[in-house]
């Protein structure tokens, strides 16, 4: 049909145009790798940056419009094609629309295509100094240093999935105080909000608190003494320490394994030293059966009822550990520097001496 002239408005009249556009659009399968109003992240975006449309028509340009703006585009081939739309792409909410263009026209356009592009999950780099899972100190606020961020970008830091911290970034790595920490372990996370959408949480952290501090498998010398202690075929551990600290023993922990799994009743004591001797017991700090230690190497916990184990700042004392049961019942674990781990039997209490052997034990204090 020929097109007609209408002079009154001095142009053709757009009902006489001849279409040269089809009347199929086009259909968006997936993009980078979701279907619409799904999500991505980053990641996934750079592994993956393909759009899937189908119903395409050979020899007609299909142009991919991101959030209003042209992006690229691509022929097609009475099938479906791939584009690649990874170019530019932020960690943001998207709309795309993909139009069919001839010449100087273009079709209305596909229905909105909408995809959220997550930020990837941040990484963290060390808790209170320690850069490798599990940590532990005697800090209840300890500093995260976070990895993987963005300027302007809000970082959460989690307990579990309690917010303990956040703060918004300014270069690509962030340090983050916590809120104060119970006496436990605790499984950190970290998240990032940009652009109102949160990313997956980092692999966790798991940090624990102790109070006071801890002195982690000290390497003390083994010694046995009398003085009333125990007696007869009874024995005990000691180990003499000085703590940097004032405050009071919270729990001491033994490394044990007992040889033969018969009942066995053992005590912890706080002792003072006089000089080179004991002196007297400052407190007991817990006795408790060990009838159900394994042959396997166990960490039993002996812990303080309130404040009586009191201990003073570069004072020496001397842990105590005595049972009950006869030489060779219960063994402690003990560290030779030159030959590495060996067992050490319970000796009987006879006299002060140098049996050089180390015994395993960690104490907490709360100042």
């Amino acid at each position: 049909m020929a097109n007609k002239f209408d002079p009154i408005l001095g142009k053709l009249r757009q009902s006489d145009v001849i279409s040269v556009l089809p009347t199929q659009e086009p259909t968006i399968d997936d993009l980078f790798g979701v279907e619409s109003e799904g999500s991505c992240t980053l990641d996934e975006v750079a592994g993956n940056g393909i759009m899937n449309l189908s119903s395409t028509i050979s020899g007609i340009y299909y142009v991919v419009y991101k959030d209003g703006t042209e992006l690229t585009g691509g022929f097609g081939n009475n099938g479906t094609i791939e584009i690649d739309c990874s170019a530019g792409i932020t960690a943001d909410s998207h709309t795309f629309v993909v139009k069919m263009r001839v010449g100087k026209y273009e079709s209305t356009g596909t229905s909105s295509f909408l995809v959220d592009v997550l930020p990837n999950a941040p990484l963290i780099d060390s808790v209170n100094g320690d850069t490798s899972t599990p940590g532990s100190g005697s800090d209840d606020t300890p500093d995260v240093v976070i990895s993987g961020v963005e300027d302007g970008d809000l970082v959460t830091v989690y307990d579990g999935t309690t917010e303990v911290g956040s703060d918004t970034a300014t270069t690509t790595s962030i340090t983050i105080t916590t809120d104060a920490l119970s006496e436990d372990e605790h499984i950190l996370t970290a998240k990032i909000t940009r652009n109102s959408l949160d990313s997956a949480a980092s692999d966790s952290f798991a940090y624990t608190y102790e109070v006071g501090g801890v002195v982690d498998v000290l390497d003390q010398e083994e010694t046995t003494a009398d003085g009333g202690i125990a007696t007869g075929g009874d024995c005990a551990f000691t180990a003499r320490f000085t703590p940097t600290q004032s405050g009071f023993i919270q729990k001491v922990e033994f490394l044990l394994k007992s040889s033969t799994g018969d009942s066995t009743v053992a005590t912890a004591e706080l002792w003072s030293m006089s000089g080179s001797s004991m002196g007297s017991k400052i407190a007991t700090i817990q006795q408790r059966s060990l009838s159900s230690i394994p042959s396997g190497n166990t960490w039993y916990t002996f812990t303080t009822a309130g404040t009586d184990a009191t201990i003073t700042a570069s004072t020496e004392y001397c842990l105590v550990l005595s049972t009950t049961a006869p030489a060779g019942y219960i063994h402690t674990l003990a560290h030779d520097v030159g030959s590495g781990e060996h067992y050490a039997t319970a000796i009987p209490i006879v006299s002060w001496g140098d049996h050089g052997q180390r015994i395993c034990f960690k104490q907490y204090y709360s100042t």
